[in-house]
């Protein structure tokens, strides 16, 4: 009896974590970006009564009698499928239709991270950043142009060689500048500029970052997730920053070609919309009900056992 105890109070507090997880999806079904969870259970260590013996010509084999001790949950993993996209408008919320993740990075650590949450704004300086602040990477112009005093935009090419924090704004170094009229982000990731003079010129362009394998990717909330090396990168990226310069060296333009949006197995950037959850309210529900009831059952194995325990002892009277 004290056995099924044991394994009635080991399912109840599996379970209990498989209820904290639907709640968990079912508190973030309007969360930009995320990515539902679900548990999976396994049972635990057997007790073996007696183990098999195979035929030895002289008699039948006999089988394995075994008495199971509970269950416990084998994972907990996070559901990376596409989420639906919906239509905002908004020059800067980019949507990903299809596999990559967006790189961000904290400028005040020098910390990054990657999202699929595409709800960006342009900050004080141009730069293209997550609501809290994290800028988003990709390619543009070298140092040395941005600070040029005749800097003109639309002659120079963006910089191949070098990741850095993306901006937005048509000019940053000591020149007059052009008044820009807006941008536009294309399907591939190229920051469109359209100046009031009439011209244009690709100001940047936005990396994607795909895994061979997301599920080792940890949330840190904000819609972000770290534990980047863990999930195996499958596209080149520097592993660190020099302290106070801009950018790293990257190795050169052909490492670029397994980052652009739209190619090599990277999604598209939608521009004007972003993705939302992909928790599905109904399936979450119903994982809700079934797993409501097997705790239940958990439970009233607990009780069956002590009334059980409760007649034993009766016994001596």
């Amino acid at each position: 009896m004290i056995g099924s105890m044991t394994a009635g109070v080991g399912a109840m507090r599996s379970f209990v974590r498989g209820i904290e997880v639907i709640g968990n999806n079912v508190s973030n079904i309007n969360t930009v970006g995320y990515k539902g969870a679900k548990t999976r259970f396994q049972d635990a260590f057997s007790n073996t009564l007696q183990r098999g013996t195979g035929n030895t010509g002289l008699g039948s084999n006999t089988i394995t009698q075994q008495i199971g001790t509970g269950a416990k949950i084998a994972t907990i993993k996070t559901q990376f499928t596409q989420g639906p996209l919906q239509t905002t408008g908004g020059l800067t919320d980019l949507g990903l239709s299809g596999e990559g993740f967006f790189r961000v990075r904290y400028t005040l650590q020098g910390l990054e991270y990657v999202t699929r949450a595409g709800d960006f704004r342009v900050d004080d300086q141009g730069y293209l950043v997550t609501n809290a602040g994290f800028r988003v990477q990709g390619i543009g112009f070298a140092d040395a142009t941005e600070t040029s005093l005749n800097f003109v935009p639309t002659t120079v090419t963006l910089d191949t060689a070098s990741l850095r924090d993306v901006r937005v704004t048509s000019n940053t170094g000591a020149g007059t500048p052009i008044r820009m009229e807006t941008f536009q982000i294309d399907q591939g990731g190229n920051i469109n500029v359209f100046l009031a003079d009439g011209t244009s010129f690709v100001r940047g362009k936005i990396l994607l970052q795909r895994f061979s394998d997301a599920g080792a990717l940890v949330k840190e909330g904000d819609n972000l997730y770290s534990g980047i090396a863990d999930a195996g990168p499958t596209e080149p990226w520097p592993a660190s920053r020099v302290s106070g310069t801009q950018s790293v060296a990257f190795g050169g333009a052909t490492d670029y070609l397994a980052l652009q949006a739209a190619q090599n197995g990277n999604g598209r950037v939608i521009s004007g919309s972003l993705e939302m959850s992909n928790v599905d309210l109904t399936d979450e529900f119903a994982n809700m009900i079934t797993t409501q009831r097997a705790f239940q059952a958990a439970s009233k194995l607990i009780t069956t056992s002590d009334e059980i325990l409760q007649d034993i002892v009766n016994l001596k009277r």
